[in-house]
């Protein structure tokens, strides 16, 4: 069947990457050096993601869970909320490309972006994987029978990509596809060694700068 195959680079859409202030820098520095460095991103990126589901329990909006996590990743985080959780990020996939330095197949990092529109999720996709120095590679559309769907006929979408690879994808490949979940923002997976499961749903925008 026919895909759409778009250069990630060749996007028109101008959108500028998270660049970390001197303090993020000084405290990924700092935790980067510590042997826990890995333990304690992960126990902070744990906690905002136990916030975040109480919260939803605790403020039940419409039928399912989607809703109310948007109304928390939008309103109930602090600017220092939000540094923490870009410098834990910084972590793990700084990590992720170490290990995966020693062996293609380790330390792989996922991310699945959950958005209104196709823009949404361009901005996701186009500032967490240059912020994080990941691989680039296709975006793979949507197509009906072989023929590519308009992007601005998509609604709400899903772009799965993975610093993996298979038989048809290189590493920073990507798939765009229709969504009709409820939930909003960007699941970051790293897989390490340890076998740990990591995946944490942030803000789609975590690291556009305009937000700083």
């Amino acid at each position: 069947m026919l895909r759409c195959f778009i250069i990630l680079l060749s996007l028109s859409i101008s959108i500028v990457a998270f660049v970390p202030s001197n303090s993020s820098l000084l405290n990924a520095h700092q935790l980067h050096h510590s042997d826990n460095a890995v333990d304690i991103a992960t126990l902070t990126l744990e906690h905002y993601d136990n916030l975040q589901m109480d919260y939803v329990k605790k403020t039940p909006m419409g039928h399912s869970g989607g809703k109310a996590s948007l109304n928390f990743l939008e309103t109930q985080l602090s600017t220092k909320d939000l540094d923490n959780m870009r410098v834990a990020v910084l972590i793990l996939s700084k990590e992720a490309h170490r290990q995966r330095a020693e062996h293609i197949g380790n330390g792989r990092i996922k991310l699945g972006i959950c958005a209104e529109n196709a823009a949404d999720a361009l901005i996701g996709l186009k500032t967490f994987v240059p912020s994080l120095g990941l691989p680039r590679g296709m975006l793979h559309g949507m197509d009906c029978d072989g023929v590519p769907i308009p992007v601005k006929e998509l609604g709400s979408v899903y772009v799965k990509y993975n610093t993996g690879f298979g038989k048809t994808w290189s590493p920073g490949d990507a798939e765009l596809e229709k969504y009709n979940g409820s939930y909003r923002g960007t699941y970051f997976n790293t897989e390490l060694k340890d076998g740990k499961m990591r995946q944490y749903l942030l803000p789609t925008d975590l690291f556009l700068r305009d937000n700083y």
